[in-house]
């Protein structure tokens, strides 16, 4: 039985410089940091509930600045590359390549 729908990469041709790539590996490490000590489990035992207040908001800020400097990636090489805005467009992080999936 063959799957409903298939999607595939349809490469753009474009691809960014590695300083680009290095700067959006770290943000995403910045989010996937932010995540984990977001979640509940993450506050240290033992401590008030005052500093877990602190420490989830401390996370939370975390993450929201990380998000906002994805965002702010994603707009400049869209202008920088012309890339589409009307489709979601993913980066190879091995080819450092711009594609979307069809």
């Amino acid at each position: 039985m063959e799957p409903l729908c298939q999607q595939q990469r349809k490469y753009l041709g474009i691809s960014c410089t590695d300083d680009e790539l290095n700067e959006i590996e770290l943000i995403q490490n910045r989010i996937s940091c932010a995540q984990q000590a977001a979640r509940p489990d993450a506050i240290p035992k033992g401590i008030s509930s005052e500093n877990a207040e602190a420490f989830i908001r401390a996370a939370l800020e975390s993450l929201a600045q990380a998000r906002w400097l994805e965002d702010r990636w994603w707009k400049q090489v869209r202008v920088k590359y012309q890339l589409p805005h009307d489709v979601n467009v993913w980066i190879d992080f091995i080819t450092k390549e711009f594609y979307v999936i069809e």
